[in-house]
């Protein structure tokens, strides 16, 4: 199973490990990816490589010039680390952080 935090990002694509090819990570550019969009700043990745199947969740929020671009393993941890981000920059929450 290939996991959030063995997958690397990058500006085409991501890298994902590849032990079998005998090299150390494969590229997959963002066209080969099943990518469905779950908020205008979220998105889901799900993807195979050989015998492993990969769902992330990518993030990418900018606000007054600063970006926060990067994959979680659950919609749950995407959401809060927008929420900080949001916090962080002096806005309220709007997903999980919310107060009741």
């Amino acid at each position: 199973m290939i996991t959030a935090d063995d997958i690397a990002l990058d500006k085409r694509g991501i890298r994902i490990p590849d032990p079998k090819s005998g090299k150390l990570s494969k590229f997959i550019p963002w066209g080969l990816l099943n990518r469905e969009k779950i908020l205008p700043n979220l998105d889901k990745i799900t993807g195979r490589n050989r015998d492993f199947n990969f769902e992330v969740f990518y993030v990418r929020k900018t606000i007054d010039g600063n970006k926060l671009e990067k994959l979680y393993p659950s919609q749950r941890e995407a959401l809060k680390a927008i929420d900080i981000f949001l916090i962080r920059s002096g806005r309220d929450p709007q997903h999980i952080l919310q107060k009741s």
